[in-house]
This record gives C-alpha cells, sequence and structure tokens, in this order.
C-alpha cells in the first residue's frame, strides 16, 4: 500500500484518518531503490527480495574490488 492510497483512505473521516496518519509515520523508503513501503516487521529494511539480492549482490561486488586492489 502506498502513501497516496493511504491519503485517500484518511480522507473518509476522522478515524479513520488518524489511522492513516498513524500508517502513514510508518512508511520507510527502502535504500536500494527509494521507493516507500510498509514494513512487515522492525527489521523489514528493503521494499521487496529484489532490492534485497541487488544490493547484496553490490556490496560483495563491491568488497571483492577492494580486495583486489590490495593485493
Amino acid at each position: 500500500m502506498n502513501g497516496d492510497a493511504l491519503y485517500n483512505f484518511a480522507k473518509k473521516g476522522e478515524a479513520q484518518r488518524m489511522a492513516a496518519e498513524e500508517l502513514l509515520k510508518l512508511l520507510r523508503a527502502c535504500p536500494y531503490c527509494g521507493r516507500s513501503f510498509l514494513p512487515q516487521a522492525h527489521n523489514h529494511k528493503y521494499c521487496s527480495y529484489e532490492c534485497r539480492w541487488n544490493n547484496r549482490a553490490e556490496v560483495l561486488q563491491q568488497r571483492r574490488n577492494r580486495e583486489r586492489r590490495h593485493r
């Protein structure tokens, strides 16, 4: 559920608006792609497995490149 959908939902009533605002506070931005998402757990960092895998691959590649340079 993205931020716009939550905002439109919030227009329907005061109680619903307050509930939606609480959900909007929980939105996080994915560090890999920048897309906002609603985390399912306290340690949910990426919006999808694809972003998680891509970031992990980039980190491993950078680590390998650093090790090659220091040989």
